[in-house]
């Protein structure tokens, strides 16, 4: 069984600083330790185990073969992202945290657990109707078949920034959407009507077009929304 293990924890009052850890099978189950700190000037500074990292709004910085991520992004924000899972925007100051993926739950713990959630469960015996080795066989057959379709769904389907060219503009949608990996196809798609938010074709929308071309998620959830868009996007990836 692979664990994952992700913490973000953050301190200071004006200025905050921000260390991010991950373990997971990506890190060949290794703890990964990455602090976010203010900077004089500039966007803030990011340590990957210690290590500096350089980057700007040119080039992104990698690290954990690919599975870590770290962009700038305008207003001297940086944006660090875990492999598909989740992402951070940081300015030194305040930081976002964006889940991409369905695996992890949000829920709160207010102090320690109390030790009435942790009594032990009585064995309970329980008596069933028995099942032929036929029922069985295709009671079996059938599970694993949806359970094939159910992974492949899940497994073939990312989030995406996307983006549209309109004349002397270019528009982002403020949010990932849906959209199925490469090596998977859109079985079925509906059309959504999805707000974004439109700048000059310059060299800043062209270093994010490329961005996302390569598998980037650009953050503009912040960004006004200027008008929305109708895309297409799939019910269902395989």
């Amino acid at each position: 069984m692979q664990v994952e293990e992700h913490v973000v924890l953050a301190r200071g009052k004006q200025q905050k600083e921000i260390k991010i850890t991950a373990r997971a099978p990506e890190t060949k189950a290794k703890l990964v330790e990455i602090d976010l700190k203010p900077s004089q000037s500039g966007a803030p500074k990011v340590l990957v185990n210690q290590q500096e990292q350089k980057y700007d709004q040119k080039q992104a910085a990698h690290a954990q073969d690919g599975y870590i991520q770290i962009y700038e992004l305008p207003n001297q924000e940086v944006k660090v992202e875990i492999g598909d899972d989740y992402y951070v925007i940081y300015d030194g100051e305040r930081a976002k945290i964006t889940v991409v993926d369905d695996k992890f739950k949000s829920y709160t713990l207010n102090g320690k657990q109390p030790p009435s959630n942790r009594k032990c469960v009585p064995e309970e015996q329980r008596y069933v109707s028995v099942v032929s080795p036929r029922d069985l066989g295709q009671r079996s057959r059938k599970s694993k078949s949806q359970n094939s379709r159910e992974k492949g769904s899940s497994g073939c389907t990312k989030h995406q920034t996307q983006y549209q060219e309109d004349g002397n503009q270019v528009c982002f949608s403020t949010h990932p959407l849906p959209t199925c990996k490469s090596s998977c196809r859109a079985k079925s798609t509906t059309s959504k009507s999805v707000p974004v938010h439109c700048i000059e074709k310059n060299n800043v929308a062209e270093l994010w077009m490329k961005q996302i071309d390569k598998g980037a998620n650009p953050d503009f959830s912040l960004k006004t929304v200027h008008k929305n868009i109708q895309y297409e996007v799939p019910q269902r990836c395989e």
